[in-house]
C-alpha cells in the first residue's frame, strides 16, 4: 500500500512540476475550483497529452470534473456524503431527475457509500423509468453494482423486476465465475422467490 501512496505522490509532484514549467499554474487553480471537465481537457491538451490520455483521465474523474451544464439542478452527489444533492433530487422527484438518472443509479454501486441509503428508495420509486438504465448496469462486468440492483431495486419493485425475469433466471441458475464470488447468484435466487419465479 505504501508503494502505491509513494508511486501516485510521484505522479502528483511530476504533474505539479509539469504545470509550474508550463505557466499554467493559475489555469490549474481556475480548473480545480472550476471541476469543469472541458477546462481540464483543454488544460491537459496544452500540457501535451493524448486525446486517449485525455479521455482516461477525464473518465477516472468523472465523479468530480463535469462538463459544463452537466446537471445544472445539483441532483448528483459530489461525494459519498453529499446528501444536500441527493435530496435535493428527491424533492424534485421524477422527471425532473430524467437526464441525470443514469448518473444517481452510479451512486447505488456500494450500499455502504452513506448517500447510496439516501437515494435506493427514491430510485425504486421511479419505477419503469429506471429499466434501460438498469439494462446499461447490467452489460458491465461490474457484478458487485447488480448484485445491489438486485437487492436494492428488483426486491422493492415488481415491475422493473419482472422486466429483468430472464436474466434473474439466467444468473441464479448458470452464473459466471464471477457472478458467483460476488454472492450475485443467491440475490437473484432471493428476487424470484419472492416473487414466486423459481
Amino acid at each position: 500500500m505504501s508503494d502505491e501512496i509513494n508511486n501516485f505522490e510521484a505522479k502528483a509532484e511530476a504533474f505539479a512540476e509539469r504545470v509550474r514549467a508550463a505557466g499554467l499554474t493559475a489555469e490549474f487553480d481556475q480548473v480545480i475550483e472550476s471541476k469543469d471537465s472541458d477546462d481540464l481537457s483543454a488544460l491537459l491538451k496544452k500540457l501535451g497529452h493524448s486525446d486517449e490520455d485525455i479521455e482516461k483521465t477525464l473518465s477516472m474523474v468523472s465523479g468530480i470534473f463535469r462538463p459544463k451544464g452537466f446537471d445544472p439542478d445539483g441532483f448528483v452527489p459530489r461525494d459519498k456524503h453529499d446528501h444536500e444533492s441527493a435530496n435535493r433530487a428527491i424533492a424534485a422527484g421524477y422527471p425532473a431527475v430524467e437526464p441525470v438518472l443514469w448518473h444517481l443509479l452510479e451512486w447505488i454501486q456500494d450500499m455502504n457509500w452513506p448517500v447510496a441509503q439516501t437515494l435506493a428508495p427514491f430510485l425504486v420509486s421511479i419505477g419503469r423509468p429506471l429499466i434501460p438504465h438498469i439494462k446499461k448496469a447490467f452489460e458491465t462486468d461490474d457484478h458487485i453494482w447488480k448484485y445491489w440492483i438486485i437487492q436494492e431495486i428488483f426486491l422493492e419493485s415488481p415491475e422493473v423486476a419482472a422486466e429483468f425475469r430472464d436474466e434473474l433466471q439466467r444468473i441464479a441458475y448458470s452464473p459466471t465465475e464471477s457472478e458467483i464470488t460476488e454472492e450475485v447468484p443467491d440475490q437473484a435466487l432471493a428476487v424470484m422467490k419472492h416473487y414466486g419465479w423459481e
